[in-house]
């Protein structure tokens, strides 16, 4: 059976829960560590993909992605990036993992695009690095 792996982030500390955390059917989160019940308005749950990036670390919703430079079909033909970032989303209506490319801080959609992630790296995540983003 394949366990779903997921963080939980701390909005108040702005930090990740180190404590053992249970998801519960309900959706609720209990602590292990303090026997309690945590409130959920003050924490997000962030769900693993099932897939690790070249160094084999695991990729979760909000992490930021690098990969060799991908132009947009649509752009202009003399634009070039050294590499490309992308952000790992869940979207509710596909019902799965999307990436969404930034560029020059404008994010853009790719429903159908599918990347090898073995060439993929882990670059951060939008919770710890906020500040690489200016759509968050």
């Amino acid at each position: 059976m394949y366990m779903k792996k997921f963080k939980v982030w701390n909005e108040n500390s702005s930090e990740w829960e180190n404590n053992r955390i249970v998801l519960m059917q309900n959706g609720a989160l209990f602590d292990m560590n303090r026997k309690a019940i945590i409130k959920p308005k003050n924490h997000k749950v962030v769900f693993g993909m099932g897939l690790k990036d070249e160094q084999g670390k695991d990729i979760y919703e909000g992490d930021l992605l690098k990969t060799e430079p991908f132009v947009h079909p649509n752009a202009q033909k003399d634009i070039k990036y050294d590499f490309s970032l992308w952000l790992v989303i869940w979207d509710k209506e596909y019902c799965g993992f999307l990436l969404k490319e930034i560029h020059e801080g404008k994010v853009m959609s790719f429903k159908g695009f599918v990347l090898e992630f073995e060439e993929v790296k882990k670059w951060g995540n939008k919770y710890d690095n906020a500040d690489l983003l200016n759509v968050i």
